[in-house]
């Protein structure tokens, strides 16, 4: 199993354990900046107007729209609640914004969420010396940035990387929301508003500050990210009536009030929709992360894939790679709420008539009601299991004819069920060998697996159906073609040597690569191919589990262009076994965290369906766009054996 970092002895906040969990914020809105044109001769950027008044107008929205109650507004730049801070020009320093950050997670809980809000300035620094996975950073301007000697200032992407991180380790889900631009320039502001937009930097020998915020506890939070525009773009300002607001937020506030128990994916789509019938053409705001969440409700019980309506019918936003097969039936929906709703009733349902590495294309079953919308929502209805199957045999004292475990087993369309006497990959054994008793789920090797209960047990059927489901969804991963890691121009580094330097490896001896256990170990992947690939990294843990380390959090992260180096957070694997770390890198992004997948119980514990997509956190981890088109991609698998410390 891998779990995040533990150091230390988790510190939770003062909300009682019996209480549900928490909304806390940081909201952060800037006008007057202490460097701007208004106060130095010769500042490269102008104060802005709206900034304070749209962290007010979402305080507002999520107060009317959740029915929480945020810190009151006043006359002081910082005003605090039970649940939140605002700071608002000359309270929103650098220090002061991160560190308030910071004790807003510190007092959360795992399952608990904090959301922080800017309205202010967005730049980009660029570090020439730098060979991590991106040339440049997106930046956020505090009140203290910009000063005309020393350090710009600026809270970079990184170091909000690194907070998010931590959270999520202690089990605290983030929000995001940034109404500002990343464009590097302030020069394409249109007439009608101002631009939140400053003139990129570079400099050389970037220092990356670190969290204080420790990176301990049971790890599972999730992140969301919402932000007024693309990178190469500019977030506007305009007035409305007597007061001056950001495009972007009023349209957030306008969607969420009328919304509030919608997915974050249903949320983003609303604010789009809405900025383009208002005539912002060229502002495109976006979100990517856990989209199937929501702020008034957890993770969502299913895995959910983009789909896009065409002349030629239906295009799907998963292929092979994530186990798509010919003939699985599909839901469309037009949105993430109505395909997670229990009873509803799908618009149309689809086949997947021809199967693509990173698509498929759908063929409906009917013709639909009313027409389609472009923008759908599919769900799987009905999977179509491949031709190769999980060999099972029973050593159980009784003949096959009269076995219920032997009909139970036959019933499963991905199992080939065999006599006693056959050879197999896995073996249920039954105490004694009769028809009483609890059944145990046994490699070949003799290893033991699962207790799956007494077959007399009315959820027998069930359990057996997920542990097997969950040994066929690994095995299936594992028999994708594969490519070393010269092959792939992927360089592998799996070292206890948590700050070693980025163009070195002191990498764990052995073949396979021996770890010790529960020791937090760091990953770190080199692109070496010329061109940008998206990377992705998931986890083989000894029981089956799959978990995705790369992107964390369900994020998504960039492509990593040629020649860079990407470092998650430490990990931990906290069991020993053999460990293997499959490795995707691809032309378009892959949405692996839908493969994820909790690993077989230890004896007595309840099992996880995979198939039911119940099990991760993984639904809608995705960008909100358009589908992704993949045409070259590789997977490569590196092993570790993770050994106790005396066996090293």
């Amino acid at each position: 199993m891998i779990r995040a970092f533990l150091a230390l002895v988790l510190t939770l906040g003062a909300t009682p354990a019996s209480a549900g969990p928490t909304l806390r914020a940081l909201f952060v809105g800037i006008d007057e900046y202490r460097n701007s044109r208004a106060r130095v001769e010769g500042a490269s950027f102008s104060d802005l107007r709206g900034a304070v008044a749209d962290a007010a107008l979402m305080k507002q929205a999520l107060e009317i729209a959740l029915k929480v109650r945020f810190d009151e507004r006043g006359a002081r730049c910082r005003t605090a609640g039970p649940a939140s801070v605002t700071l608002t020009n000359a309270c929103a320093t650098r220090q002061a914004i991160l560190e308030e950050w910071q004790n807003q997670i510190r007092a959360s809980r795992p399952g608990d969420t904090v959301m922080f809000y800017f309205a202010g300035h967005g730049s980009t620094l660029e570090d020439e010396n730098s060979d991590e996975d991106k040339p440049f950073d997106s930046t956020l301007l505090p009140y203290d940035a910009r000063p005309t000697e020393g350090a710009p200032n600026d809270i970079v992407d990184d170091e909000i990387k690194l907070v998010i991180d931590a959270a999520n380790a202690r089990g605290v889900n983030v929000i995001t929301v940034f109404d500002s631009c990343n464009s590097g320039t302030a020069a394409r502001g249109l007439a009608t508003g101002a631009s939140r937009g400053v003139k990129g930097v570079q400099l050389k020998g970037l220092a990356v500050w670190k969290p204080s915020l420790a990176a301990i506890g049971p790890g599972g939070g999730y992140r969301v990210h919402f932000g007024a525009a693309l990178d190469s773009e500019t977030a506007r300002e305009v007035k409305l009536g007597d007061t001056v607001h950001g495009v972007f937020t009023t349209t957030f506030a306008q969607a969420l009030k009328e919304r509030p128990q919608s997915t974050f994916g249903d949320l983003a789509t609303a604010v789009r929709l809405k900025m383009e019938a208002g005539g912002n053409p060229s502002q495109h705001p976006r979100a990517e992360g856990q989209l199937a969440a929501s702020f008034g409700g957890g993770v969502a019980d299913a895995v959910l894939f983009d789909a896009v309506a065409d002349d030629a019918g239906v295009e799907l936003g998963a292929g092979r790679l994530l186990g798509m097969t010919v003939g699985s039936t599909f839901g469309l929906f037009d949105s993430q709420s109505a395909a997670l709703a229990p009873s509803a009733e799908p618009l149309a349902r689809a086949t997947i008539e021809t199967l693509g590495d990173g698509t498929a294309r759908l063929r409906l079953v009917a013709p639909p009601g009313q027409p389609l919308p472009r923008r759908l929502v599919a769900r799987e209805l009905n999977h179509v299991f491949a031709a190769e199957r999980l060999r099972i045999a029973l050593r159980e004292g009784v003949d096959p004819a009269e076995s219920r475990l032997f009909a139970a087993l036959s019933a499963l369309p991905f199992v080939e069920a065999r006599r006693r006497d056959e050879p197999a990959e896995y073996i249920l054994l039954r105490y004694g060998g009769t028809q009483e008793g609890a059944v145990l789920l046994f490699a070949a090797d003799g290893s033991g697996l699962a207790n799956l209960g007494e077959v007399a047990d009315p959820d027998f059927a069930r359990r057996l159906r997920q542990a097997l489901l969950t040994i066929y969804n690994t095995r299936r991963l594992l028999t994708l073609p594969t490519r070393s890691s010269a092959e792939a121009q992927v360089k592998f580094c799996l070292s206890d040597e948590l700050d070693h330097a980025l163009g070195s490896c002191p990498e764990a001896s052995g073949n396979p690569r021996r770890v010790p256990v529960n020791k937090p170990v760091v990953l770190t992947l080199t692109n070496d191919a010329d061109a940008a690939r998206y990377i992705a990294v998931l986890v083989i843990d000894d029981r089956y589990g799959i978990t995705q380390v790369i992107p964390t959090g369900h994020g998504r992260n960039d492509a990593l262009p040629g020649g860079r180096r990407l470092r998650p957070p430490p990990f931990m694997l906290d069991t020993t076994g053999l460990y293997r770390f499959v490795i995707f890198s691809s032309d378009a992004p892959i949405d692996t965290a839908a493969l994820e997948q909790a690993g077989l119980p230890k004896a007595g514990a309840d099992l996880c369906d995979p198939t039911m997509r119940a099990c991760p956190p993984a639904a809608g981890s995705a960008r909100d766009g358009a589908l992704p088109s993949l045409a070259n991609w590789t997977i490569t698998v590196e092993d570790a054996i993770i050994t106790s410390m005396e066996k090293r």
